[in-house]
């Protein structure tokens, strides 16, 4: 799906429900939790394993696939557990157990496992280590699951694109939505 493009992106928001969506912002995500459907989520956190995000790219494109968190092996079945239920052409538990799912890690190390969050369906080459803290997590506000992801965002993307030579793809496979962001809960 294409987008209008607007004057600076600045802020990405994945809705990580069943039909997942995509929303565009020229605004910093405001630190408010959001309703998606009957689902109200907390404020917007980190994820729950010590770790920063780093860049997914395609070398040839330069655009900005996605984000992939390293994950320690004392973390790997938390982080599984959180990818249950979530679309995994989205989501991603990259074991590194083919060499396509390898391909962006060649030149790093193979041990070490992968959270991928991807938001086009152009294909990761390359990695770029960024560490970056602006990928936040909205969890579900009192879910009977523990942990349950309800969207994933990222802010100051344009300062991304910018300091990584990046562009972001021109289309989207997923539908876009408005989210309601929650001044209270």
């Amino acid at each position: 799906m294409k987008y209008n493009r607007l004057t600076k992106v600045e802020s990405l928001l994945l809705l990580l429900e069943r039909p997942a969506k995509l929303f565009l912002s020229e605004q910093e995500l405001p630190d408010l939790p959001i309703r998606a459907g009957n689902i109200v989520t907390t404020r917007p956190s980190f994820p729950l394993w010590p770790a920063c995000a780093d860049i997914l790219f395609n070398s040839q494109s330069r655009i900005f696939v996605g984000l992939s968190y390293s994950i320690h092996e004392n973390s790997r079945n938390l982080v599984r557990n959180l990818c249950n239920g979530l679309p995994d052409e989205i989501v991603r538990y990259n074991d590194i157990t083919s060499h396509s799912l390898a391909k962006p890690y060649i030149e790093y190390d193979l041990e070490v496992h992968r959270l991928e969050i991807i938001w086009t369906n152009i294909y990761a080459d390359s990695l770029e280590i960024a560490q970056l803290d602006s990928g936040f997590w909205y969890y579900a506000n009192n879910s009977v699951v523990e942990n349950h992801v309800v969207a994933f965002g990222l802010t100051y993307i344009s300062e991304i694109l910018d300091d990584y030579g990046l562009v972001l793809p021109s289309v989207f496979v997923l539908p876009f939505f408005a989210p309601e962001f929650r001044r209270t809960l």
